[in-house]
């Protein structure tokens, strides 16, 4: 067997290898836009949970106003009209609901914020242990201190 035998081999070889080269290229730009993706879903989630924490502890300090409200009209109930006193009664319901209903999506944040955040670690575990001839133990993630 010649050498000219083996040209179309080779050829098909550097072929095949090209395509690889370009599939890893591909893979590779795939799981970085992900990675970009949890990172942009984690900031987003981030702020919504601080301006949620935010309105939770406003929504605290107006109940507790609200709380005391209805301490005075009940104790001194002829003092005030029956008007007053049913204002004083919604406000206190009405404020009752807002917070438990912010207080529920604040859970929810956090729970979503835990799922993108183990999402962004599996990604990192993922992507590190990937890398041919890197030692995962040699990389370090956002995680480690």
């Amino acid at each position: 067997m010649g050498f000219q035998a083996l040209d179309p081999i080779i050829n098909e070889t550097v072929q095949v290898i090209e395509s690889s080269k370009e599939q890893i290229l591909e893979i590779a730009d795939n799981a970085q836009a992900e990675v970009d993706r949890v990172k942009a879903e984690l900031l987003v989630v981030a702020q919504e949970t601080l301006r949620n924490i935010k309105e939770v502890d406003q929504l605290t300090v107006l109940m507790h106003g609200a709380r005391v409200r209805l301490m005075e009209v009940s104790r001194d109930f002829s003092s005030f009209t029956e008007e007053d006193i049913k204002a004083s009664y919604e406000n206190a319901q009405s404020l009752q609901i807002k917070l438990i209903t912010a207080r529920e999506q604040e859970k929810t944040l956090l729970f979503r914020r835990e799922h993108v955040e183990r999402s962004q670690k599996r990604l990192w575990m993922r992507s590190a242990g990937e890398l041919p001839g890197k030692s995962t133990t040699a990389l370090r993630s956002p995680w480690q201190t």
